[in-house]
């Protein structure tokens, strides 16, 4: 909305601000070769691993590394990539995200390196950061020899090669993101109940009754609404078409399952939305991993099924909580709501098709990057083996690996310390009300706890270091500059960068065709074959020297 205002002048366009954000657009565009494709170091350089090369330390590439997927925690790695910083869009998170942000990620920092070299839940038989399940052994999990030919789990191939395994690391993120999700909701109750009580009882409220006396809902009350029956057509209609795809199909997923996940997702979208509209963050991975906990235990056994009521129950909220951002751009921007829903259809309908063969595309040229542990610079399976190994593990084995007595019950234990954990803080802030105990946001801060557990982590310290800078420095203390210019920057950045990756993901990346990779030299190391990652990290890995073997410690 900030770019928006700034980019027009009264009654037309601002040609100096429109200058300036082509200008910053055209300048990231061209930059952004290097990272992305010509110069990948620039994606984070590491001063400590770079100064302790002789060394050939695990341990420092560990803790100090992160330039390429599931190396490192990144800590002090300084990354000149924005595709990579914009990742939590520092610039345009509030000050309290961000100082939350700063506090889980130190917790990440300390609890994940701890999980690992304590060996906790046999963390070295398996990978240092992965998203995928594991054997006993540490071997890639035969997922398809427990599974019958209707996708149920055959018990006795489970005895015979035993329950999957989880990375430490990642089951500190699950953790995390399970207590983000319970504490979000009492932070909500403690601290936001009137609003939101307030807001519930406008939106049902007879026009010209409501509460809310926001100036911009009483400007687009000259605008027709949307009528609510447009929204229960499409709910009709959608709910048909995915009621027919579950029951066609091989989905093991049961009429009356789909539409308790569609109640769930209903419930979820309350929550989920008041905390994005509060704190600009989103709990996408707390309400996934819920929505996959209750259909592990309310239908067990079945992987497939888990991934439908998943799909319906998790990402349906998703999607809804995206369509309420859009509503709420359109109405801060003085939007007719008729105008924004017919775009929401229209951009969804289009982006559908869009997304499928692309999709379908990046698949068949890239598959064997997508299915390792680290990837490439554009491409890594992480979400798609994090969401089939949930499925797996939620679907087939919940009871068995979750609950009490398992070898993981903590994360199920999580859900319920997350109801527990704003409490603390709350009752300090109700005694000490001026020491800010309330901006500690356990919405957010749990998140942050296993935040580190996948992807390429070297811009987390870059992406704090500008959200204080921004967010704090410049917004109290050079208010007018930050007003003018923060958002149309980030926009600009965001723009540059987005285009970049763009061209660069169809034209040498793979998406359309078979990838064409960048010749190696010292900006772009070999690190599939060689010992050193693109920050000047040991990769220990790929050195037949080290005593690291997979199951033992990789």
């Amino acid at each position: 909305v900030s770019v928006y205002e700034n980019l027009h002048n009264g009654d037309g366009i601002s040609k100096k601000m429109a200058r300036y954000f082509f200008i910053v657009a055209g300048i990231t565009f061209v930059y952004e070769w290097l990272p992305q494709y010509m110069a990948p170091s620039l994606i984070g350089i590491s001063i400590i691993c770079l100064a302790t090369q002789h060394l050939k330390s695990d341990v420092v590439a560990k803790i100090f590394g992160g330039a390429s997927a599931n190396e490192g925690l990144g800590m002090f790695s300084i990354c000149l990539d924005w595709n990579n910083l914009t990742g939590y869009t520092p610039m345009l998170l509030p000050w309290s995200t961000i100082l939350n942000m700063a506090l889980g990620v130190l917790v990440c920092c300390i609890f994940q390196p701890y999980l690992w070299y304590s060996n906790t839940w046999n963390a070295q038989d398996y990978p240092w950061m992965a998203q995928g399940i594991y054997s006993p052994g540490g071997a890639p999990y035969n997922q398809t020899a427990v599974l019958d030919s209707n996708y149920n789990v055959n018990l006795t191939a489970v005895e015979e090669l035993g329950l999957p395994g989880l990375a430490a690391s990642y089951v500190l993120f699950l953790m995390g993101a399970n207590m983000g999700l319970t504490a979000g909701l009492v932070h909500i109750v403690l601290y936001h109940r009137e609003a939101l009580m307030n807001g519930l009882r406008s939106t049902f409220s007879k026009k010209g009754e409501s509460l809310n006396q926001d100036p911009y809902y009483l400007v687009v009350q000259k605008y027709p609404e949307a009528p609510l029956w447009w929204y229960i057509v499409l709910l009709a209609v959608t709910f048909i078409l995915g009621l027919v795809v579950t029951q066609v199909t091989n989905s093991g997923l049961e009429w009356y399952m789909f539409i308790v996940a569609l109640i769930f997702a209903l419930i979820l979208t309350l929550v989920a939305g008041f905390i994005g509209a509060t704190t600009g963050w989103s709990l996408s991975n707390g309400v996934s991993n819920l929505i996959q906990m209750l259909g592990g235990f309310i239908k067990p056994g079945n992987p497939v099924a888990n991934m439908y009521f998943t799909l319906f129950g998790a990402n349906a909220s998703s999607q809804a909580t995206s369509m309420l951002a859009d509503l709420k751009m359109g109405f801060y921007m003085k939007i007719p709501p008729r105008a924004t829903f017919f775009a929401q259809i229209y951009g969804s309908f289009v982006g559908a098709i869009f997304s499928y063969f692309i999709t379908i595309s990046i698949i068949t040229n890239n598959r064997d990057v997508l299915v390792t542990v680290q990837g490439n610079t554009q491409w890594n399976g992480a979400y798609a083996q994090s969401y089939n190994g949930n499925a797996i593990t939620w679907g087939g084995f919940a009871k068995q690996m979750y609950g009490p007595g398992g070898p993981y019950d903590w994360v199920l234990y999580s859900f319920i310390l997350g109801f527990f954990l704003p409490l603390p803080a709350y009752f300090a802030h109700k005694l000490f009300p001026k020491v800010g105990f309330n901006l500690l946001n356990f919405a957010v801060l749990p998140w942050f706890f296993g935040c580190l557990c996948t992807g390429i982590n070297s811009s987390i310290f870059g992406t704090l270091v500008i959200g204080c800078f921004t967010q704090f420095y410049l917004r109290k203390y050079k208010p007018a500059f930050f007003n003018k210019y923060q958002y149309i920057t980030s926009a600009a950045l965001d723009a540059g960068n987005q285009w970049c990756a763009l061209i660069v993901t169809l034209i040498v990346g793979g998406a359309i065709t078979s990838p064409i990779p960048f010749p190696y030299w010292l900006m772009n190391p070999d690190i599939t074959d060689g010992i050193w990652y693109w920050d000047g990290c040991y990769n220990y890995l790929n050195d037949a020297a080290s005593n690291f073997t997979l199951g033992a410690g990789f």
